[in-house]
Formats: C-alpha cells, sequence, structure tokens
C-alpha cells in the first residue's frame, strides 16, 4: 500500500537488497565508508516489503553512547494518531541520494506493532513489546554501539549481549534529533554557535560527526565545523546546551566541514591533526 506519489521503479530500487547505488552517499551495502546527514535522512522514504510504510520523520538517539536506537515513522493517513517506530535494525539498504530507506518489515508488520500514543515516549517495557514483535536481536541502543552485532544483525555472542541488555536497560535515555538541532555549544563556559546537523554512520547508524555552526566574534563570521561527540562532556536537555571539552579557539580554528568530502578518509585526518596540534593528543 502506497502512501505517497513515487515512481514504482524508484520503490522497487529501495527494496533490492543486490543494488549497488549511485551518488556520493554509499557506494554499495554496508561496504566501504559510508555516511549520510540527518538534514537528508529525515524525510526519506521508508520501503517495506510490500509497500511504502512513510517517511522519517525523526531519529532516537541514545545520549551516552550517541548511537541511532529507532526512526520515528510519518505514516501519513493510513495509521492516524500512533506513533510508528522502526529499529535501525530494520534497515538494510539506504541511498540517501534518491531519498529512500528499505526495511525487512511488511505493511502488515507494522499495523499490527504494539500502538504507541502519538505524544507518549517510548520506554523499556515498550520496547520489549517491540523485540517481540518484530524479533529484533537486541535493544537497538547495543546494536549501534556493540562489537559484538554485525552489520546484518546477527549476534555472536548471545550470553554476552544478553548480559550487556540487563546491565543498561534500565538506563537508556532516547533523545529526538530533531530537539538536538539548534542546541548551543559552550565551549569553556563561553556559547561559541549551535548544533547544525548530525552525521552519521549509515553501516550501524552510530552518531559519527555532529556540525556545528561555529561563530568567530574577530571575524565576525560563522561557518561550519565537524564535532566528535567524543569532545562532548555534558548536554543539558534542560537549558539545551551542549558543553564541549574544548577551548573556544579549538573550535573556531577547526577544520571546515565540508559536505563532498563526508566519506573520504583525509577529512578524519585533517581533524586528527588538528586536535592533535592544538591538544597534544595522539
Amino acid at each position: 500500500m502506497q502512501t505517497f506519489d513515487i515512481s514504482s521503479n524508484l520503490y522497487e530500487e529501495a527494496v533490492n537488497p543486490h543494488l549497488t547505488v549511485g551518488g556520493p552517499m554509499m557506494q554499495d551495502n554496508f561496504g566501504g565508508v559510508m555516511r549520510g546527514l540527518y538534514s537528508e535522512t529525515k524525510g526519506c522514504h521508508l520501503a517495506g516489503v510490500d509497500g511504502v510504510l512513510g517517511k522519517v520523520k525523526d531519529v532516537l538517539i541514545d545520549d551516552r553512547f550517541w548511537g541511532t536506537n529507532y526512526f520515528v515513522v510519518n505514516t501519513g493517513k493510513w495509521l492516524p494518531g500512533r506513533k510508528v517506530v522502526l529499529s535501525v535494525e530494520s534497515v538494510h539498504h539506504a541511498d540517501l541520494t534518491s531519498r529512500w530507506l528499505a526495511v525487512k518489515h511488511t505493511v502488515e508488520e507494522v499495523r499490527s506493532a504494539p500502538p504507541l500514543a502519538e505524544n507518549e515516549p517510548v520506554s523499556k517495557q515498550y520496547e520489549r513489546k517491540l523485540l517481540d514483535h518484530f524479533g529484533w536481536c537486541i535493544p537497538p541502543f547495543l546494536y549501534a554501539r556493540t562489537p559484538l552485532v554485525t552489520s546484518t544483525g546477527s549476534v555472536t555472542d548471545p550470553g554476552a549481549v544478553a548480559s550487556l541488555v540487563n546491565h543498561f536497560e534500565d538506563r537508556v535515555h532516547l533523545r529526538s534529533a530533531n530537539e538536538i538541532i539548534g542546541y548551543e555549544i559552550d565551549a569553556s563556559r563561553k556559547i561559541v554557535g549551535i548544533v547544525e546537523d548530525i552525521v552519521f554512520h549509515l553501516e550501524n547508524w552510530r552518531v559519527a560527526l555532529f556540525v556545528a555552526d561555529i561563530y568567530d566574534e574577530k571575524l565576525a563570521t560563522s561557518r561550519l565545523v565537524p564535532l566528535s561527540p567524543a569532545w562532548i562532556r555534558h548536554v543539558s536537555w534542560h537549558d539545551k546546551v551542549v558543553r564541549v571539552d574544548l577551548p573556544e579557539d579549538v573550535l573556531i580554528n577547526s577544520p571546515n566541514f565540508d559536505r563532498h568530502s563526508l566519506n573520504e578518509q583525509y577529512m578524519d585526518q585533517r581533524l586528527f591533526d588538528h586536535y592533535r596540534k592544538y591538544l597534544n593528543v595522539g
């Protein structure tokens, strides 16, 4: 059941996991270095096994491990009044250039999923119901962070994963990417910019970088720079501030964020060299 006006050819391309995708975002299915921007993920169509499920409305991120847990789906008019969430484990193919994410579930599986009201949070109890209904291997926050899980979601050590689940499940904090965008960035107790975008590793949808819009008072200009989540000391969700363990000048003088070099290693190398120069690390 297609709820959006989309070409059937694009739909076939999206649900075929063996197709090689073109464009700068993906080289093949989870091969090589692949990253994507949240701004390009939001609004992507979600293609189920037998029909279009909707569009990406938001993503929910664990705020300590910076792993994406769920896509929040805008289903249009066919499931009104419900919040529909799908695990990142569901995605077997992504083409952000053509604005498609293909998932391994049918329309009926999504329709018959445990209901969740539009304004309800995703609780740990609801997560357990989703795991049972969809047959997902493990809670998605572990899928996004643990090396015990492969890119296809297969568990290499179920006992170890179960231990992690018991340890972490009571402390999962899900945060909306829509909420984080626009948060102020505090470096050494000074607001130096805002969060402009988020970069994901498309293999497991873990946060690779934040894109920060940093303001240089001396030049009276602003520019986009990459910010590693490793440098985030604390996020004040009440004050909507991201506090980083970096001096102001390190951020101001950081290499530019280059959207066209998102998947190239030299951007990572430039960022590493910059931190090593200013902070004497590495």
